[in-house]
């Protein structure tokens, strides 16, 4: 006869919904196949427990509180009489008959309870009996609802059937079975039965399970996951083909789903690997609930009451394993001690782990994991943490003499810690690497590790705070996607295309770097939108869920309107403090910086020591104070694996600093640089002085490829397209061309002057190892400008005062007027794009108006923006608009009021200046490049207007195009050059690149697309020759 159990545990029966559900799971089993089925029932859970309620009722009578134990009692008997109420196809007299039934046992139990009341005490044998009557109750109400649905199952007291030896005097060990009693009492009840029911059908029963009977006949239980142990032992008994264990979840998870919600069922486990995870805490089985089923080898199966089509989890013999994945899962043992015995005394001496072994085996304290150092010197016990102050006891007095004469140093306590385990059946060389690897990546320091003789199990014990950033990050490693968290400092255009990003390579990062990229955080000059992770998770029955929020991430679509609504004021200790919150849920965090503010470059070593990466497009932090730069650098250092990226600061998008990084990285050494770092300069000149104009002047014959901006790969020329020779543009024409592409600062001066490239410089230079000072470079402004300023008794830090609170005050209400535009969401954005030095500084020049103007906070970390003019126009792209369009661009700016800031006059003063040193330039049939050096071995740096020869590499720029030169070691005579365009989102772009990077050390390997080769029809010409 073929037979398969099925146990239904407490959540499967807790009312008529849920019986009536097991119900249908049966009849589904029994149409299936023609087998005989052995249904073992747990007593009705819920909240609360049946049987909870029953040992709750026995301590109640013990300590005299006759109040509480009449109303558990009167619990009792509502659930059950509920149940039954609830199950309409249940006929009338049968309800009644088990309501007599559950009275009869229920006036039992009070007889019992009274004569605990009179000893004022309980024993176990009285405990156990009592709490056995829930089993009786819900397989007696399962049996007669199956009746009533037209099919022949026997109801089974497994008091009658099993057999135990009577357990330890404390009553805390389940007894062993008594396998010949048991199989002799069991087959004498098939054998009344014919073997068959009354119709001739295959034989069906409904057992209970936690109970059984001493050899002597008296009344006891399996203890605590008895009912799953019952189920095994049957499976045993019956030599059945299977065992399923159906309770509330689906299988046997990955991880605990509260801590890792990418947690997933798992298909099959060894039984091994399920006792393994079961020792270290997974909500799987008991593992001696496993051993009948091992020591027959029966399947068992895992399976979801409430999702009874899922496959849930089969546990059997590895040699049937065929999961892809080495891993089976990870999990976590809580509330673990480490105590830690060191000293040179222990060095080479035998018996020092005997001797904490037996002093803490008399102390009654297990040790769930023990590692000691390969020198001897220090032994780390992990222990409960409930009983970490006995184990110091009793190892100080085991270690009394050592202690006293040096030989050992100390015996100390690290609490609260936590085990993290990785089980499998069979590790895998590269497993500990990458297990250990994950931990590292995520900056998780270890207080102890062990590796399972048997290939099994790996254990490392983690600081409690860190415990589910751990169990994250090395399930991720091996079962699942990394989780990278974001904190965007600065959300306006270069942000906002970061975040646009971000949405649209969601796939790609989950695909390629197995990555999912979750904003956390946006924090602007007054407001921040922060998304506190979900602690309250509920796994449902095919996924894990959230409430709103989720985990916490910000949703990137409608990011512009939270943030528009947002009124939490921005605080960056509150900041902090949030981000250490979250990683309690999420492995990585990254702190993106696309802000123009020293306070915010301020906080990049706090975010270090916090082990958070940062990715820096603040130039302030690189270009600023030297005392700041070299603050972070030392947290740098010491933030050991967390990422400090900076690239965007210097080269936008192009790949400058990192270049530099790996130039010194493979050993060669820079002499010096020369470059073309200001993409405003670099449009500007290349409009108004071009290799054509400079050859045509010499009488050579121009070149279309001389075009300013030429068809190069760099769009239409700004020039007229066919023009020969091509027209000049004076140098104001060019300048309001980029104000209007959104290539200049907000305050033109910092470019024309040589501010924004000598800033740039400063950054390239320390990167370089000189530890420069802003005094230390030597910056040119362009011809006509330092001599209008003089003429005004200022320089170009100290502008003439009426001039300059003209100039300001047309500013400002030029920002306001672009504070329509949808980039920060706000429509005083404008106001936050103004560094709040300018605005002092303007107080200080000129007063009156300015000073009654509303003064941006010092918190404000919104930079103005490049390209925001070009967004405005609703351009997308630099490369794609002619000189015309970005004329009439201007027109319609100066229309609207959106002026450039500099005066007509000033203006033209410096195009005269300019225009005279490009016609001296072009007659020597050179061109005007805005230059800047950096000589390492003297530390000279300088940026000037310089005269280039046309087959010069920088004669050839066009547009907003970067260059950068290194002169090293190895490229003494050609220079290893970095080159390409500055468009609109450079910023972000480069940003985006260094995220990757981030994303890829934090995933720990990156999976490249596949190359897959093509054939054209030109191969298939040649190769016919």
């Amino acid at each position: 006869m073929a037979w398969r159990v099925h146990k239904f545990g407490g959540t499967s029966v807790a009312n008529a919904e849920c019986l009536m559900n097991v119900k249908s799971i049966i009849e589904d089993h029994l149409l299936r196949a023609d087998l005989s089925l052995a249904v073992v029932v747990s007593a009705m859970g819920g909240k609360p427990k049946v049987t909870d309620m029953l040992l709750d009722v026995v301590s109640a009578a013990a300590a005299h509180e006759s109040e509480k134990m009449g109303a558990l009692l009167g619990q009792i008997r509502k659930k059950h009489f509920d149940a039954l109420e609830g199950l309409e196809l249940l006929p009338v007299e049968v309800r009644e008959q088990i309501r007599r039934q559950i009275e009869r046992d229920l006036e039992d139990v009070g007889n019992l309870l009274r004569a605990v009341g009179v000893m004022r005490a309980s024993t176990p044998q009285i405990a156990e009996l009592v709490s056995g009557f829930g089993e009786t109750w819900s397989a007696r109400i399962l049996t007669a609802l199956l009746v009533a649905a037209g099919h022949e199952f026997a109801y089974v007291d497994a008091r009658d059937v099993l057999s135990v030896e009577c357990g330890d005097a404390r009553g805390d060990r389940c007894g062993a079975v008594v396998w010949s009693d048991s199989q002799r009492k069991l087959d004498a009840l098939v054998s009344r039965h014919g073997g068959c029911s009354s119709s001739g059908r295959p034989l069906q029963l409904v057992i209970t399970g936690y109970i059984a009977s001493t050899v002597d006949g008296a009344p006891t239980t399996l203890k605590r996951d008895g009912s799953d142990y019952s189920a095994s032992i049957f499976g045993k008994l019956l030599s059945a083909a299977e065992v399923h264990i159906w309770t509330d979840v689906d299988g046997v998870l990955s991880a605990d789903p509260r801590r890792v919600p990418e947690a997933f069922s798992l298909e099959e486990v060894t039984y091994e690997e399920a006792m393994e995870l079961a020792y270290f805490g997974a909500k799987v089985l008991h593992p001696k609930t496993m051993t009948p089923c091992v020591e027959a080898n029966i399947p068992l199966y895992i399976r979801n009451t409430f999702n009874p089509t899922g496959r849930g989890t089969r546990i059997g013999s590895s040699k049937e394993l065929a999961r892809k994945s080495m891993m089976a899962g990870f999990t976590t043992v809580d509330d673990v001690a480490v105590i830690n015995v060191c000293g040179t005394g222990m060095l080479g001496v035998p018996g020092v782990v005997f001797t904490a072994a037996g002093a803490l085996r008399n102390a009654q304290v297990s040790v769930r994991l023990i590692a000691q150092s390969s020198s001897e010197m220090s032994i780390a016990l992990a222990i409960d943490a409930k009983r970490a102050d006995e184990a110091k006891k009793a190892l100080d007095e085991a270690y009394d003499r050592q202690l006293r004469s040096g030989e050992i140093a100390a015996v100390e306590i690290v609490k609260p810690c936590a085990i993290i385990a990785a089980v499998a059946q069979s590790l895998t060389t590269d497993a500990p690497g990458r297990f250990y690897d994950s931990l590292g990546r995520c900056g998780i320091p270890l207080v102890a590790s062990a590796q399972g003789c048997d290939e099994r199990n790996l254990s490392a014990v983690v600081h409690a705070r860190d415990a589910r950033r751990a169990l994250r990050a090395v399930h991720s490693a091996f079962l699942g996607h990394n989780v990278v968290a974001l904190a965007l400092i600065g959300a306006g255009f270069n942000g906002g295309h970061l975040l646009d990003a971000i949405a649209e390579a969601e796939r790609m990062l989950l695909a390629r770097f197995n990555v999912k990229l979750r904003v956390c955080a946006l924090v602007n000059a007054d407001v921040m939108v922060l998304a506190e992770p979900d602690e309250t998770q509920t796994t449902t029955t095919t996924t894990t869920t959230t409430t709103e929020g989720g985990e916490g991430d910000i949703d990137l679509t409608n990011w512009r309107s939270r943030l528009k609504t947002a009124t939490t004021e921005s605080d960056f200790d509150a900041l902090v403090a949030h981000l250490e919150r979250y990683r309690a849920w999420v492995p990585n965090l990254v702190v993106v910086d696309t802000s123009y503010s020293l306070a915010v470059a301020e906080q990049h070593s706090t975010w270090l020591r916090h082990q958070f990466h940062v990715i820096n497009a603040n130039t302030r932090a690189l270009a600023g104070p030297l005392d700041l730069f070299e603050q972070i650098l030392k947290a740098r250092d010491a933030a050991g694996p967390i990422c400090y990226l900076s690239e965007a600061c210097v080269g936008g998008g192009l790949p400058v600093i990192d270049t530099l990084r790996n130039l010194v990285l493979g050993g060669d050494t820079v002499r010096h640089v020369e470059c073309v770092i200001s993409a405003s300069m670099s449009f500007i000149f290349s409009l108004v002085s071009t290799a054509a104009l400079a050859t045509a002047k010499n009488g050579h014959a121009p070149t279309k490829n001389g075009h300013a901006f030429s068809k190069n790969g760099h769009g239409r020329p700004l020039n007229d397209d066919d023009a020969d020779p091509p027209k000049p543009v004076r140098f104001r024409d060019a300048v309001k061309r980029a104000w209007v592409m959104g290539l200049l600062e907000n305050e033109p001066f910092l470019d024309i002057s040589g501010q924004d490239a000598a800033t740039k410089l400063l950054a390239l230079g320390r990167e370089l190892g000189l530890a420069l000072e802003p005094q230390h470079i030597r910056s040119e402004p362009v011809d006509g400008l330092r001599e209008i300023l003089a003429a005004e008794n200022t320089d170009p830090q100290q502008p003439n005062v009426e001039s300059f609170r003209q100039q300001y005050l047309s500013w400002r209400r030029g920002l306001r007027s672009l504070g329509d535009c949808d980039v920060c969401g706000d429509e005083d954005a404008a106001e936050h794009w103004l560094p709040p030095e300018t605005h002092e500084r303007a107080v200080a020049i000129a007063g009156g108006e300015i000073a009654s103007a509303p003064s941006p906070s010092s918190e404000r970390v919104s930079k103005p923006p490049r390209g925001q003019h070009a967004r405005l126009f609703g351009w997308s792209a630099v490369e794609s608009y002619d000189a015309r369009s970005l004329d009439e661009g201007y027109s319609r700016a100066e229309a609207s009021g959106r002026v450039l800031p500099i005066s007509e006059k000033t203006l033209d003063a410096i195009d005269e200046a300019v225009h005279a040193r490009v016609e001296a330039a072009h007659a020597n049939g050179k061109v005007l490049r805005y230059v800047g050096r950096i000589d390492v071995a003297t530390g000279d740096v300088e940026v000037k207007l310089e005269d280039v020869d046309p087959s010069h590499a920088f004669a050839q720029l066009s547009g907003p195009e970067l260059c950068v030169r290194f002169f090293t070691e190895r490229y003494r005579a050609i220079p290893l050059t970095v080159n390409g365009p500055l468009f609109a989102a450079g910023m972000a772009s480069g940003v985006f690149s260094e995220l990757l990077r981030v994303v890829r050390h934090c995933s720990g390997h990156d999976r490249p697309y596949h190359l897959q080769l093509r054939r054209t029809r030109s191969m298939s010409r040649l190769e016919s020759f």
